[in-house]
């Protein structure tokens, strides 16, 4: 194991230093030791050469500017947990290398983990075969797409709106499993920040660089993730239908879950989940394995096989107000149509004008005939909704 950190060090130091002279400003937000920074930030700046910079972008295959910029805003997630586990007694050490105990959690915190577990089996892996470009975007994936994009938002819900102390217990144990672990594995690449940041984290008897590395083999349910999929797919579904129906991202809706009883036993425990990431009304959220009787006045959604939502258009929408809207847009359409189509019409343009331009207006013509089609159909729906209700 010492071998291989020290053969990462080595590849990607200035990498470090570069990162970690950039971000100095932002750790602030995880430690107020203003002194100390200041020092960090000078001895950097001295011994640290941009030009430099060049070897390390290849050996990580990563652009670092982009890296830097979200790495700020993952340092705020820090501050988050960090705020949230303050609040609570962690007394009690969760046994997530038990199998049973990670069955019996709910599916948020069973697929999380299993996730986690999987990435430590890969990263390690990787380490092993001196992949570290590998090991950089993998981590990275796992902890701003699964952690922060969905475990984060989802442990709100028993954060703030349980009424169940274990389960609010358990996501703080699950925030801190988590955490504690990502450091671990980012420690290679960021040494600095991930220690400060350890540092802050409750009952830290030990530095992380003396920590004990991640363990391998650790139980996971790949039925769990699927399903906690199925769940993701349902919000996105829902999510996409507000914008492309323009809903106010305050505005709570109704919405009908249809789907089979094996999947409505695990979707309608996470009721609360779903609400909160996908803004709907907690109160009118209804499972059932048919369709609902305002069907043809709602949108339909098909998340995935065998997992539908039917949402009520006038909760969505101000019906008559989108049908004027709609008809406006699709008369300015069809203007711009009628005039694409006529210069492809004209004997002048085709064969006078140069052959990408004509193919470009070709293309937007097409392009603006589907916009056209997808417009009507869409009014036509909202008029024969509004005939119905």
């Amino acid at each position: 194991m010492l071998k291989r950190l020290l053969c990462l060090l080595s590849c990607v130091r200035r990498w470090y230093d570069y990162t970690i002279g950039t971000l100095c400003d932002e750790m602030l937000i995880a430690c107020q030791d203003m002194s100390r920074i200041r020092k960090l930030k000078m001895q950097l700046s001295e011994e640290f050469d941009m030009k430099d910079l060049g070897p390390a972008k290849k050996i990580l295959g990563m652009q670092i500017r982009r890296d830097i910029v979200e790495g700020k805003i993952c340092l705020l997630q820090a501050k988050y947990i960090q705020n949230i586990l303050g609040r609570f007694n962690m007394n009690e050490a969760k046994p997530f290398d038990n199998e049973e105990f990670l069955l019996a959690a709910p599916l948020p915190e069973c697929w999380v983990v299993s996730k986690l577990h999987l990435l430590i089996d890969t990263v390690t892996t990787s380490y092993d075969k001196f992949f570290f470009g590998d090991v950089g975007r993998e981590t990275y994936d796992f902890f701003w797409s699964d952690f922060a994009d969905w475990y984060i938002e989802a442990s709100k819900a028993r954060l703030y709106n349980s009424g169940n102390d274990s389960d609010t217990l358990l996501a703080q144990a699950v925030l801190l499993y988590i955490f504690e672990n990502i450091l671990k594995l980012l420690h290679p690449f960021m040494p600095f920040v991930t220690e400060e940041l350890w540092q802050a984290l409750p009952k830290r008897k030990e530095a992380l660089i003396v920590s004990s590395w991640p363990q391998t083999s650790l139980p996971r349910h790949l039925n769990s993730i699927k399903r906690f999929e199925n769940l993701q797919a349902l919000t996105r579904a829902i999510r996409n239908a507000r914008a492309e129906y323009s809903v106010e991202p305050v505005k709570r809706i109704s919405a009908s879950i249809v789907a089979n009883e094996e999947v409505l036993q695990y979707i309608s425990k996470e009721k609360e989940v779903l609400a909160l990431l996908s803004r709907l009304d907690l109160q009118n959220v209804h499972f059932t394995e048919s369709p609902p009787g305002d069907a043809n006045a709602s949108v339909h959604l098909v998340a995935s096989e065998g997992l539908e939502a039917f949402l009520p258009l006038a909760d969505m929408v101000d019906l008559s107000a989108e049908v004027q809207r709609l008809s406006k847009r699709l008369s300015k359409m069809q203007s711009e149509y009628d005039g694409l189509v006529a210069r492809l019409n004209s004997p002048n343009f085709v064969e006078k004008a140069p052959e990408d331009i004509v193919r470009g207006v070709r293309e937007k013509a097409a392009e603006a005939e589907e916009k056209i089609n997808l417009t009507k159909n869409r009014l036509d729906f909202l008029k024969s909704t509004v005939l119905v209700t």
